[in-house]
């Protein structure tokens, strides 16, 4: 009885200090005093003393404990005016409102070792990469994610009743993630997602078409924002291409100062360049919080991050809160005002506002190593059955009303109008990423629909393939077309079966009847009419009609590693322009061939995500390297040929902190033994009547030019990047140099005005303007390209090859 009367008197004390406490603490929000948006990273200082307090999060939100003797508090942020409140306004309001100062930072002339702003930034740079979270030996933290699109109504004085009543207790759309994330030096990363949601729609493995909108710290040499890499101003050089400014020095209690620095990218900086807001500490020198935004404003959107660091020890900042706010470029839009009974133009202005919260914050702990299992996310199998109980849980803000009441605005207005958010994004989603549109059970397969070549002419066809609706185990393709060219159909039909889905390990097996490229080499991840690696299929000149069976195992290796293992037999027909006879080869002969081949793709940089019970492979990789070994079987079900074949192809992509952009790709292979000549490898010459770009072959060299049985190529481009300053015009320049060799060690009977050896080696330059027309996802420009050396040609006109260059990017 004594114990349990000791309880209540212990819960009634505790209670009482929980009261007096919230009564003397105070909590406040400011804002800026225009557009209501909370305002983060204000300096607080207390009664006047020069010190600082406290600091607003990145909603704005600060605190100040009861244990201070607060008479008056003094909030300042450089593009605001100072304000100072004593202690009974404070007591008044909730909400602070900072009335913007209209003063915009100019470049001025200061010089290096006048500017107090160098020593702080050369400080920042020396200690980045110890202040920088992936020098740590782990790290593991639970990650909150919400981005919001909304309409903006604060500066828009005709917009209609009906619209504004559109989104007065609600937003356009609401996405939530909970994710665990786990690190380990030196490159084992893992992501967790046990959470996701998206309004008007029950499939959660989209989380990924808003993932990572920003690099998770500020420390590498580049900051990628939306896909685009900008120059950190927080890295070596960085002086030469930004403009830095004190804007103030705060001393804190325990010796500390805090700087605040502005900076801004210089007007001849040739850049991907930022500007903004970072604070930080002169013991350590690390990141405290910052603010950014692009300089140059994006066709589509203007985009701005804010990231907010917290001390877990001594020694670490760790990001704590992450900000992105999306402005989408105002449009006109036609709207109906109920009230009024007129039809009028309201210019609509979108907005993004994405929140990131991280919280169980863990550093150099003990991470078991069965975390990092194969893939580099998983989908937990329950992540989209989350209650709003569970979300309410994650939302750090008070807007968790307002976020159901999108929830449910959207899925009522999505019902009354009988529209399907899931079937149109799953059929946006296959018609990019597989060409194919989802029919039910069944996918149209849009890939074979049209091509074309110098040889075959035009090709019309269709597709068709079962997809993970009948089966996630098992699947069937099959296709047909015809060339009008050739006068020739070609089919084929090809089934799969899945065996371990988690290393998506699969064994499929196939029958076709269509042409090949004569001499074919080089590797495609997956074969797309939308990527321009393929347009140079458009130059060929000679094929082969392969009718044949195949069998092909693949699996990942490791999570960046996969192997092929494939056996073809059929019989192949030469179809070309030339009459090639030789010991060899016939051009009316039919050739049986049994072929093994092993390959092996690398592929660092990729992200594999698993759901649903299947692996895919995000991102772009670089480098990607493809091994190949193939034996040609003599004897095996009636092959006549024994011969072996070696390829290598690495492709790869660096992005420079200043000077742009580079690609690279370099192609090699060698033929030896008694081989057909289509086994050999006719270099892709692309100067032809049909004048577009095709990467990845000789833009000066004529189709069917060189023949070889050993070859190296090389192919270099670097872009510099944007070189005019036009907002709605930003072509892009850049520069190529192509370089080949190759001789053949065979007797090939054939005349050297078809083909010819490279063994003296072949050379092409060329000067590209990219961009020149920037029309949502197309992106159009020019170039002109130049022969040169042994293979160049004696009249200089003959030797220029003028191209079209075309990009789609989704």
């Amino acid at each position: 009885m004594n114990i349990f009367k000791g309880i209540i008197i212990l819960i009634f004390i505790l209670c009482i200090n929980i009261v007096y406490a919230q009564k003397n603490q105070y909590e406040g929000t400011v804002i800026d005093s225009k557009n209501k948006q909370a305002l983060a990273f204000v300096n607080i200082t207390y009664n006047d003393d020069g010190k600082l307090g406290t600091t607003t999060d990145i909603d704005g939100k600060f605190v100040i404990s009861n244990s201070i003797d607060i008479q008056s508090i003094t909030l300042s942020f450089v593009g605001y005016q100072k304000l100072t409140l004593t202690k009974e306004e404070l007591n008044r309001t909730k909400v602070i409102k900072l009335t913007p100062s209209d003063i915009e930072l100019d470049e001025v002339v200061v010089y290096a070792e006048d500017n107090p702003a160098h020593r702080i930034i050369d400080n920042m740079v020396k200690n980045r990469k110890r202040n920088n979270i992936n020098s740590l030996e782990s790290y593991s933290y639970t990650m909150y994610d919400r981005i919001i699109i909304t309409i903006d109504t604060t500066d828009l004085s005709k917009i209609s009743a009906d619209i504004k009543e559109l989104v007065k207790n609600n937003d356009i759309m609401v996405m939530e993630t909970v994710s665990e994330q786990y690190h380990k030096k030196p490159n084992k990363n893992k992501k967790i997602i046990k959470a996701n949601t998206i309004s008007g729609l029950n499939n959660p493995m989209y989380f990924y078409l808003v993932d990572n909108i920003q690099s998770l710290t500020f420390y590498e040499d580049n900051i990628n924002i939306f896909g685009t890499d900008y120059l950190n101003p927080i890295s070596k050089d960085s002086k030469k291409k930004y403009f830095f400014n004190l804007e103030s020095v705060i001393p804190e209690t325990d010796n500390d100062t805090v700087f605040l620095i502005s900076f801004k990218t210089r007007k001849n900086a040739n850049i991907n360049g930022l500007q903004g807001i970072i604070t930080t500490h002169s013991k350590g020198w690390a990141i405290a919080n910052v603010k950014a935004s692009p300089i140059k404003t994006d066709i589509v959107a203007d985009i701005r991050i804010q990231q907010l660091y917290e001390r877990v020890s001594d020694s670490i900042w760790f990001p704590k809160q992450l900000n992105t706010n999306i402005i989408f470029l105002k449009e006109p839009v036609q709207n109906y005002d109920s009230v009024t009974k007129e039809t009028i133009t309201d210019t609509i202005l979108m907005k993004g506002i994405g929140k990131s919260y991280l919280k169980d914050i863990k550093v150099n702990n003990e991470i078991s190593d069965k975390i990092f299992d194969f893939n580099n996310i998983t989908l937990s199998p329950d992540a989209g059955d989350k209650d709003m109980e569970f979300w309410a849980l994650y939302r750090n803000d008070s807007i968790n009303e307002r976020v159901n009441n999108t929830y449910t605005f959207v899925d009522s207005l999505l019902t009354s109008n009988r529209i399907n958010l899931d079937l149109i994004l799953n059929t946006s989603m296959n018609l990019i990423e597989n060409q194919s549109i989802p029919i039910g059970v069944f996918n149209i397969k849009l890939d074979n629909v049209i091509r074309y070549d110098i040889i075959n002419n035009l090709y019309l066809g269709l597709g068709f393939g079962t997809n993970n609706k009948l089966s996630r185990i098992a699947g069937l393709d099959t296709y047909f077309g015809y060339w009008f060219g050739a006068k020739e159909m070609n089919y084929g039909v090809n089934g799969h079966v899945s065996i371990i889905s988690i290393y998506d390990t699969k064994l499929t097996l196939g029958f076709d009847h269509r042409f090949n490229t004569f001499g074919e080499y080089g590797f495609y991840d997956n074969f797309s009419i939308l990527n321009n690696l393929t347009f140079k299929d458009y130059f060929v000149k000679s094929t082969t009609l392969n009718t044949g069976i195949n069998a092909e195992f693949s699996t990942y290796i490791t999570h960046f590693m996969k192997g092929f293992v494939k056996m073809n037999v059929g019989d192949r027909r030469i179809r070309c322009g030339y009459s090639l006879i030789n010991d060899n080869t016939d051009i009316n002969k039919t050739y049986r061939i049994a072929r093994l081949d092993m390959k092996l793709r690398i592929a660092f940089g990729e992200v594999l995500i698993f759901s649903n019970k299947q692996l895919k492979a995000k991102g772009k990789a670089s480098p990607e390297i493809w091994l190949m070994y193939s034996k040609g079987l003599k004897g095996f079900m009636g092959s006549e040929y024994n011969y072996d074949k070696v390829q290598l192809q690495f492709r790869g992509k660096w992005q420079s902190k200043v000077l742009g952009k580079t690609e690279l790709t370099i192609q090699g292979g060698m033929t030896w033994g008694i081989a057909p000549l289509f086994e050999y490898y006719d270099i892709a010459g692309t100067s032809a009547g049909f004048n577009i770009m095709a990467p990845e072959s000789f833009s000066t060299m004529r189709p069917d030019e060189f023949l070889c049985n050993r070859f190296a190529l090389l192919f270099f481009t670097h872009n510099f990047g944007n070189f005019m300053k036009i907002k709605k015009f930003q072509p892009e320049l850049a520069i190529a140099a192509n370089i080949g060799w190759g001789d053949m060690t065979e007797d090939t009977g054939i005349n050297d005005d078809i083909f010819k050896s490279m063994d003296k080696g072949y050379y092409e330059s060329g000067l590209i303007i990219d961009k020149i027309l920037n029309v949502n996802f197309i992106k159009l420009g020019f170039g002109v390209y130049y022969r040169f050396g042994p293979y160049g040609y004696d009249k200089t006109g003959d030797n220029f090859s003028y191209k079209i260059t075309a990009n789609m990017n989704f």
